[in-house]
């Protein structure tokens, strides 16, 4: 494909949500060109719903998400790192359900690549989601925090320090377990996916047994990331 047949980001649609804040925990933008290109599009299309954007690269994920709370200057807070890959539009699409706290569907980096969203716990362990839907938003009881999207108000209610670790217990469960203590539920939209990089691109996959697998994209031209909006509006191969 040449520049000139590139296509191009449709314009942003006039929108009655109040602006809020990207933050991205990572480290150096550098670290991956495809993240890179993917949150030149989220910037593009989101247009003024980013009121702030920052950059954390402390050593501790849990100090990075920390400094971005604190330093908070929208009504709510998106959490991404630079080892994930996402369509345009996946900041609007969480943010228009409008929720508390709302995650989008994601995949664990290594072998076998399971979900990580959670529907419980049993024997001081957290469960896997077993019947979640093929799209759609549902509610559900922890998941990562990639992708994840918090209201102002429920990070208030939590106090600082908002993210923290105990134990074996990680940043995201802990934080999660912060929200239910202060009444506010999570969310998922299974219409929202986000890939995570390793050796491959991991991307979640409904199959034709009615269940959630997983999809590897080995090269830049077959990444769905890629995808681009037309002129109706609706998402086209690129």
């Amino acid at each position: 494909m040449t520049t000139g047949q590139a296509p191009q980001l449709r314009e942003v649609p006039k929108k009655q949500m109040l602006p809020g804040t990207v933050g991205v925990v990572s480290g150096e933008l550098s670290r991956y060109s495809l993240f890179a290109q993917c949150l030149i599009g989220l910037l593009s299309y989101s247009g003024d719903l980013i009121s702030h954007y920052d950059w954390k690269t402390t050593s501790s994920v849990t100090e990075n998400c920390n400094q971005l709370a604190r330093g908070m200057e929208g009504d709510w807070l998106f959490l991404i790192g630079d080892d994930h890959v996402f369509l345009p539009d996946l900041l609007e699409r969480l943010v228009s359900h409008d929720v508390d706290v709302v995650v989008p569907l994601c995949l664990q980096r290594q072998s076998p690549y399971p979900h990580v969203v959670f529907e419980g716990e049993q024997d001081d362990a957290h469960v896997l989601h077993t019947e979640m839907p093929s799209e759609g938003l549902f509610e559900i009881y922890a998941a990562g925090q990639a992708g994840m999207v918090i209201k102002r108000h429920v990070l208030e209610a939590i106090g600082d320090p908002y993210f923290e670790t105990y134990g074996k217990q990680n940043e995201d469960l802990e934080f999660c377990r912060k929200i239910r203590e202060a009444g506010f539920k999570i969310h998922c939209d299974a219409s929202a996916l986000l890939g995570h990089i390793a050796q491959v691109i991991v991307w979640p996959h409904w199959q034709d047994e009615h269940k959630w697998g997983i999809r590897m994209n080995t090269g830049a031209e077959q990444n769905i990331f890629l995808r681009r909006f037309g002129p109706s509006g609706s998402i086209s191969p690129a």
